[in-house]
């Protein structure tokens, strides 16, 4: 039916959602309404119908916007290291181990260029590095 894109922005889902709303009658999808839609926006009809789902979910709950956010955002790449980890993993290794980034990131299974970074950006996980803390 419709084409297999990208993913939808956050307003052409927005856009699909108003004009699936102006074709309700009486809380009901006229007829041929998502093959109108379909067509229409260039989409295929399961990507229409899911949506429509979680908009209509969305305004059960008083949040329709937010039912048809985008997951992927927020949710895509390498989750960071909190500081505070870094902190504690480091000062669970022994003084001997903590001399050079090297060894300490083969004892912390952090790896070098995180410490680095940490160090770098002056969290408090350089003094661990050689206090007996």
């Amino acid at each position: 039916m419709g084409k297999q894109g990208p993913n939808m922005t956050e307003d052409q889902k927005l856009a699909i959602c108003v004009a699936l709303t102006e074709l309700e009658e009486d809380g009901k999808l006229s007829h041929g309404a998502f093959k109108t839609i379909v067509v229409r926006f260039d989409r295929s009809d399961r990507a229409v119908s899911k949506l429509w789902k979680k908009f209509k979910l969305g305004l059960a709950q008083g949040t329709p916007q937010e039912a048809i956010k985008s997951k992927i955002k927020g949710n895509s790449g390498r989750k960071g290291v909190q500081p505070n980890e870094i902190q504690s993993r480091v000062r669970s290794v022994e003084l001997l181990l903590r001399q050079n980034l090297r060894v300490l990131a083969e004892n912390t299974g952090i790896p070098k260029s995180v410490l680095h970074r940490a160090k770098q950006a002056g969290h408090s996980a350089q003094p661990f590095l050689l206090s007996h803390i």
